[in-house]
């Protein structure tokens, strides 16, 4: 962590808040599920609140985001750094 910027590790604990919320979304999502069977007893579906569903994917979506952005900025580190010192030798 010593080594990204303010950016960067404002997206890392970002990711990692979203990555906890996203799993408690998705145990409390799936215990209180319902299981639906079939006349032969087989599980054909399981459902769920669709508002835990809804918190599950808002933070599911959030960590891609999250991941995404992480990446960009890792990429163009170098073209920002080289920005950043050429404008340093104007001045």
């Amino acid at each position: 962590m010593k080594y990204f910027d303010k950016w960067q590790k404002f997206i890392v604990i970002g990711a990692g808040v979203s990555l906890f919320l996203m799993i408690v979304f998705y145990v409390a999502m799936v215990s209180t599920g319902t299981f639906v069977y079939d006349e032969n007893g087989f599980i054909v579906n399981l459902e769920v609140d669709l508002r835990l569903q809804l918190f599950y994917s808002t933070f599911f979506f959030m960590q891609l985001a999250f991941g995404a952005w992480f990446i960009a900025r890792s990429i163009t580190y170098r073209m920002r750094k080289k920005e950043a010192l050429k404008e340093q030798e104007e001045y």
